[in-house]
């Protein structure tokens, strides 16, 4: 695993992944990664293999989204080293890893259009 800056983004990837361009994405927090997110995870991989797409990524959040939205946020589960980690190892060839304060006013057509398409 590597650590690149691209777009303001710290993004893991898994050794031969240079380009992140048409993919197929999965979204969430990740906190734990537990069963429910290796089962989305695993559905995005299927995805990415059943329409032809070179890469699957995950996109997440440094740190656990509470700590923006409460003085009293619950303790981490995983770092997000060790969380993209392990969501390289079960098949992702990227983890984009972003600051959720930057986001948590935005509405989600602005998120949409100006960080996902």
């Amino acid at each position: 695993m590597k650590i690149i800056k691209k777009n303001g983004y710290n993004i893991a990837v898994r050794d031969g992944v240079f380009d992140i361009g048409d993919c197929v994405l999965a979204l969430g927090n990740f906190d734990g990664v537990h069963l429910a997110h290796r089962k989305l995870l695993l559905r995005a991989i299927d995805i990415k293999n059943s329409i032809g797409a070179s890469l699957v990524g995950a996109w997440s959040f440094e740190e656990n989204p509470l700590c923006a939205l409460t003085d009293n946020p619950p303790p981490y589960i995983y770092n997000a080293q060790t969380k993209a980690e392990i969501m390289l190892s079960m098949g992702m060839d990227f983890v984009i890893l972003c600051d959720f304060k930057y986001f948590k006013d935005m509405s989600p057509s602005c998120f949409v259009q100006t960080h996902l398409i």
